[in-house]
């Protein structure tokens, strides 16, 4: 039992988590930020998980199978859902945008959010197309040109939507296990 107890103790290390607060002023505006709303009708603070970077628990890089972009496909699905993760709060600030001011977003600073805030290890610029389409475009470390389409489908008669997702890799750099993280496709 002792045994047991030390064995959870070592393995529930707390995950790392930003958090943010989503403001809502008198007229209904949304806006996110990093500190506290100052004289909002509402406020919510909301956490983000973000999972270790990829490659501190791992040994050599694999010498097998490669993709395009010189790394594993398995190294690469692992930098995808993390992407996708890091998106999950910008695919909800378009939505709420939509659903508020119905028009799709056009800007970063549509949603409230700070465009030069809005990068990360592995995403250089994150652009709108007024569609409600999210582009990603991803550091040289993925290769020339790498995006990540994220687009907004109307399902449920309209009253709800989800997301599809398409990004120029290699088909077996976008399948974890049985889980398709994007569909491949030739972006322009």
């Amino acid at each position: 039992m002792r045994l047991y107890l030390l064995f959870l103790m070592m393995v529930s290390v707390p995950m790392p988590a930003y958090s943010f607060y989503k403001c809502v002023d008198a007229s209904g505006a949304v806006t996110y930020q990093k500190i506290p709303c100052a004289n909002a009708a509402a406020q919510k603070k909301m956490h983000v998980y973000v999972p270790p970077k990829p490659g501190l628990m791992m040994g050599q890089k694999f010498s097998g199978d490669e993709s395009d972009a010189g790394e594993t496909p398995i190294a690469i699905q692992d930098k995808l859902s993390t992407i996708l993760s890091s998106l999950a709060p910008v695919r909800t600030a378009v939505l709420e945008h939509y659903q508020s001011k119905k028009e799709w977003p056009e800007t970063l600073s549509d949603l409230g959010m700070n465009e030069a805030e809005m990068t990360s290890s592995y995403i250089d610029v994150i652009s709108f197309d007024g569609s409600g389409k999210i582009s990603t475009h991803l550091n040289k470390g993925f290769g020339e040109n790498k995006l990540v389409v994220s687009e907004p489908v109307s399902v449920m008669g309209g009253t709800s939507f989800e997301w599809s997702c398409y990004a120029n890799f290699p088909e077996k750099s976008l399948v974890s296990g049985k889980k398709q993280l994007c569909e491949s496709r030739v972006i322009k």
